[in-house]
This record gives C-alpha cells, structure tokens and sequence, in this order.
C-alpha cells in the first residue's frame, strides 16, 4: 500500500469518424448513424459544429451537455479503439464532429480527416432523408 506509484491521468483521448449509415457520411439521414472510436473508454459525443442556424462551441464537456439536446447525442465507448454506433436520431439538421471523454474527464479534439469511408472525413451531415 504505501509504495504504490500514484498516476494522474492527463491525456484526452482521440476521436474518430470512422464511417456513416450512408457511404459518404453526407446526407446521413435522421435516422442513421455514425460509426465512430475513441482510444481511451468514456464517451463519445456527436456535437453540431456547422451548417444552419446556431452551433456548439466547444470548450469543454459543459459547452456540449449544457447546449440543446438535438445538437449533440452521445454513446458509451466500452473497449478502447472499437467502433461504436451513435444514433442521428432527435439532431438537428447540419454538419456534426466526433468528441470523445475519458474516465478521468479528459475531452478530445474533434474528429479530423483521418476517419470516413473516404478516408478523409473528419465531420458528417445530417440531412433529411
């Protein structure tokens, strides 16, 4: 007990758009989905960060929680760098990108190019079908 090292987590995960309901990962319709990942376990956050109307800034995990609830859903990340789905469903129209928390709270960067079939998406759009 009294030699065990003590380690403090500070390190946000990445998070990934691996791909979408449609091949795309444009026109995702309201009731699709979004593949994604994240390399730490936590949460993974689909957040509205462009396209018509107001938008989420993200600053931290309250600038998503505390926005409307059809500007973001999320889903659990149980296995680190396995693919999830996350619902469209409730969203509002626009274009959306993946965050990711850790358990320790540590909040990714969005999502860049390195997921999508297209091998170069980092954000998606959900439109009507």
């Amino acid at each position: 007990g009294t030699n065990k090292a003590i380690v403090i987590d500070t390190t946000a995960p990445t998070a990934l758009l691996i791909s979408c309901s449609v091949a795309t990962c444009l026109k995702v319709p309201l009731d699709g989905y979004a593949t994604v990942q994240s390399t730490e376990t936590g949460t993974a956050y689909l957040v509205k960060t462009g396209g018509a109307g107001a938008d989420v800034t993200v600053n931290n995990l309250a600038s998503i929680t505390g926005a409307a609830d059809n500007m973001w859903n999320s889903v659990t990340i149980s296995s680190a760098s396995t693919n999830t789905n996350l619902a469209t469903s409730g969203l509002r129209l626009g274009t959306y990108k993946v965050y990711a928390e850790d358990a320790a709270g540590n909040l990714s960067g969005p999502s860049t190019g390195t997921g999508g079939k297209s091998g170069a998406l980092g954000s998606m759009n959900v439109e009507p079908d």
